[in-house]
């Protein structure tokens, strides 16, 4: 009897044991391999990546970067216009009345590449925070020679709060 008590005892410290390490596994080693379970989205604020909107477009002159809060269809277009000289790009359609648009580029870029995502939007207090992913090739990649530019459209719900920008850079390998 007395050795029954023992193994159960040892089977429920093996049990706690192991939730724990498995609560430690998916805390901390998890999101390092895209497994995403205590992500803190409270402050998220949710987005769409505008439907068919190309990721770059080539150009023929320098154009420096963009960061543009978008509330209406004529603004979107001039947006666009300024950097499609040949009326390339297809505006999306965004229903303006219950939403906005954030539009992004990166300068002109000599060689492909290079790419610049909006990932993340947070609401900071009164603010709202754009996190932009701008990444260059790293040494190991092969890329080609033409002037292009780097950009993303997101649509979101209307807010009526201020807005920052933020940037993060890195280089993306090839190999």
């Amino acid at each position: 009897m007395q050795q029954n008590k023992s193994n159960s005892g040892n089977v429920i410290i093996y049990v706690i044991v192991g939730v724990v390490l498995l609560f430690l596994f998916l805390k901390f080693v998890g999101p390092k391999i895209g497994i995403k379970i205590f992500e803190n989205r409270g402050n998220s604020i949710e987005y769409a990546h505008a439907e068919g909107f190309p990721r770059t477009i080539n150009v023929s002159a320098d154009i420096n970067k963009t960061r543009l809060v978008i509330r209406d269809k004529d603004s979107l277009k001039e947006a666009i216009a300024a950097i499609d000289k040949n009326n390339e790009i297809k505006i999306p359609k965004v229903n303006f009345e219950r939403k906005m648009a954030l539009f992004v580029t990166s300068k002109t870029r000599e060689k492909g590449g290079y790419e610049t995502r909006i990932k993340k939007i947070v609401k900071d207090n009164e603010d709202l925070i754009i996190e932009i992913r701008d990444s260059e090739p790293g040494d190991t990649c092969i890329n080609t020679q033409q002037l292009n530019i780097p950009m993303d459209l997101v649509v979101l719900d209307k807010v009526d709060l201020s807005i920052e920008f933020d940037v993060v850079k890195f280089v993306k390998e090839c190999n």
